[in-house]
C-alpha cells in the first residue's frame, strides 16, 4: 500500500525524469571534458558514485571542469535523493495519520455511543 501510495504521488514522475535528464547530462558532460574518463560505462559509474557521494576514488577527474561537474553531481544528487526520501515519508506519514484518524473516529463513535446510553438511563432513572 505504502508503495503504491509513493508511486502515486503528485511529481513524482517529473522528479525521476528530472533525475534522469541529470544523470545522462552530467554523464555526457564529464566523459566530453575530462581526459580521465574515457568511455560511456567509465562516466556512468563516476556519475552514480558522485551523486550518492560514496567516492571510491577508483575514478577521478583531472581537469578543474570535470571537478566542477563532479560538484555538480553530488549536490545534484543530495537533491534528488533528499526529495525521494521525502516522497517515501510522506506517503509513510500520511498512511499513519489515516490510520490515527480512523481508529480516533471509531473510538469517538463509541464514546457517543456510550453517553447516548448513558443519557437513556438517566431519563428512565428521571422518570421513576
Amino acid at each position: 500500500k505504502v508503495v503504491s501510495d509513493v508511486l502515486h504521488k503528485p511529481y513524482l514522475d517529473k522528479i525521476i525524469a528530472v533525475s534522469i535528464i541529470f544523470v545522462v547530462l552530467i554523464t555526457i558532460l564529464i566523459g566530453a571534458v575530462d581526459s580521465n574518463i574515457v568511455d560511456f560505462r567509465t562516466a556512468i559509474w563516476y556519475t552514480f558514485v558522485s551523486m550518492t557521494s560514496t567516492g571510491y576514488g577508483d575514478v577521478v577527474p583531472a581537469s578543474t571542469s570535470g571537478r566542477i561537474i563532479g560538484i555538480v553531481a553530488m549536490v545534484g544528487g543530495i537533491i534528488i535523493f533528499s526529495l525521494i526520501t521525502a516522497i517515501i515519508s510522506s506517503a509513510y506519514i500520511s498512511k499513519l495519520n489515516r490510520q490515527n484518524r480512523k481508529d480516533l473516529e471509531s473510538k469517538i463513535d463509541n464514546l457517543t455511543a456510550k453517553v447516548e446510553m448513558l443519557s437513556e438511563k438517566i431519563d428512565e432513572l428521571i422518570k421513576k
